[in-house]
């Protein structure tokens, strides 16, 4: 991925971390295009695999990049298919991804990774903490 004038902070912890998922749930049409495209594409897949999509929170908007706008993390680990349990969970690992908002309400992916947790720290700007495996 092209290297951009803003950086998203992140933290990398050896140990792991229960999955915490805190900050205001996005909902799909107040998203920008792009996260609400991966928004329709979790719930296809849900849909496909032959579960139901659960409204729970696993869109977090925070400002990660201290622009003052809002960015985006979507934790496939928290997103709840009824019927389906971990569909997008494997090994104890789920991805997440970022998406940075830029001035005019797009919002492109910046980051992804298979984590075993994240959580997200109270800095300014955001600061979103990981363990890998």
């Amino acid at each position: 991925m092209p290297q951009a004038s803003w950086k998203v902070r992140l933290s990398a912890l050896a140990g792991g971390l229960g999955l915490l998922a805190s900050g205001a749930p996005a909902q799909a049409q107040q998203a920008p295009p792009q996260v609400a495209a991966k928004i329709a594409q979790l719930d296809q897949a849900c849909q496909r695999a032959g579960g139901r999509p659960v409204a729970k929170p696993y869109v977090l908007v925070h400002d990660f990049t201290g622009d003052q706008r809002p960015d985006f993390l979507v934790s496939e680990g928290d997103y709840e298919c009824a019927g389906k349990p971990g569909l997008f969970q494997a090994n104890n690992q789920a991805f997440i991804e970022i998406y940075v908002t830029d001035p005019r309400n797009n919002a492109p992916r910046a980051y992804r990774q298979q984590v075993r947790a994240y959580r997200v720290l109270n800095t300014t700007p955001r600061t979103v903490q990981i363990a890998l495996a």
